[in-house]
């Protein structure tokens, strides 16, 4: 069946090679042949019907010994509505199908797959900033990857969803996993264990990497939790918005890559980064964080 059609059905009732499935041999390396196919679908923004359709379906494979491909063409023919529901767009939009719990099941899975993270209760926004710092200086890709995925807010994910994200949440953990661990230069070699802040507000940071010519930008937001008495408890701290910056690696006289141990030792001489009153002249500001 078409994709698109795999994602309107909420559930399939009974699918059976049609009584007379007229079945054609195209070439030696195709057939089509008819199915009857009775399902429940979501037909418009504010209706569900049980459909009954009868769907011609060509099947193919590259040679006579190969098995038959999962690439298939469908047409649909004498389509039949009945028993239309009717519901809210909210519902509708919320309602899962065959799709989408194909793809929640797949999404779990590659999840999974990265292995488990713990992520600790956190009680201010500065120990998210420091363990998300940690977790980039100290873990793999995968392990970042792992943590950022449970760790973004819930604007990221399809609706209904903690692990299946929207395309613009898919994007934003490519680039900061691809960014972070895969370039020319990796986070731990730009990033001293006790980084400069270079800004600093409630819910949001910014970093300098060692050479100070690059910088995390982080937002948080938090989500989650329950009304009680009139009051939100249970909300969590999620991540809203992410920019990593980085510059180009710096390199010795033999061309190796300089980390940012080295480069940390030169710049930075105290683990308390001072507040921007007690900078001297001349010197970026700097807030109190202790790393």
């Amino acid at each position: 069946m078409g994709e698109y059609r795999y994602n309107r059905m909420v559930d399939l009732r009974s699918i059976a090679v049609a009584a007379d499935p007229k079945t054609v041999w195209h070439t030696p390396l195709s057939f089509s042949m008819e199915f009857e196919v009775v399902a429940d679908v979501i037909i418009s923004d504010v209706e569900v019907a049980t459909e009954s359709t009868r769907q011609e379906t060509r099947f193919y494979r590259e040679k006579v010994s190969d098995p038959w491909r999962s690439f298939m063409v469908t047409v649909e023919r004498d389509v039949r509505h009945e028993n239309k529901r009717s519901y809210s767009p909210e519902d509708i939009r919320a309602m899962e199908t065959i799709g989408s719990r194909e793809m929640e099941s797949q999404a779990q899975a590659d999840l999974a797959a990265l292995g488990d993270v713990t992520i600790p209760e956190f009680s201010r926004d500065v120990d998210v900033f420091m363990h998300t710092h940690k977790v980039l200086r100290e873990g793999t890709a995968a392990q970042f990857e792992a943590y950022l995925i449970r760790m973004l807010a819930p604007v990221y994910f399809v609706e209904g969803s903690t692990t299946r994200l929207t395309p613009q949440g898919a994007d934003l953990v490519n680039k900061a996993v691809n960014a972070a661990f895969k370039g020319k230069s990796t986070y731990a070699q730009q990033y001293c264990p006790d980084p400069g802040v270079k800004s600093q507000q409630t819910n949001g940071m910014e970093w300098w990497n060692a050479t100070q010519d690059a910088h995390v930008r982080m937002a948080l937001t938090k989500a989650g939790g329950a009304w009680k008495n009139g009051q939100k408890t249970g909300e969590t701290f999620k991540i809203a918005r992410w920019k990593y910056g980085c510059s180009p690696a710096p390199t010795t006289s033999r061309g190796s890559s300089v980390t940012s141990r080295a480069c940390c030792a030169r710049k930075y001489r105290a683990r308390i980064f001072r507040r921007p009153e007690h900078v001297g002249p001349g010197r970026r500001s700097t807030a109190t964080v202790r790393w």
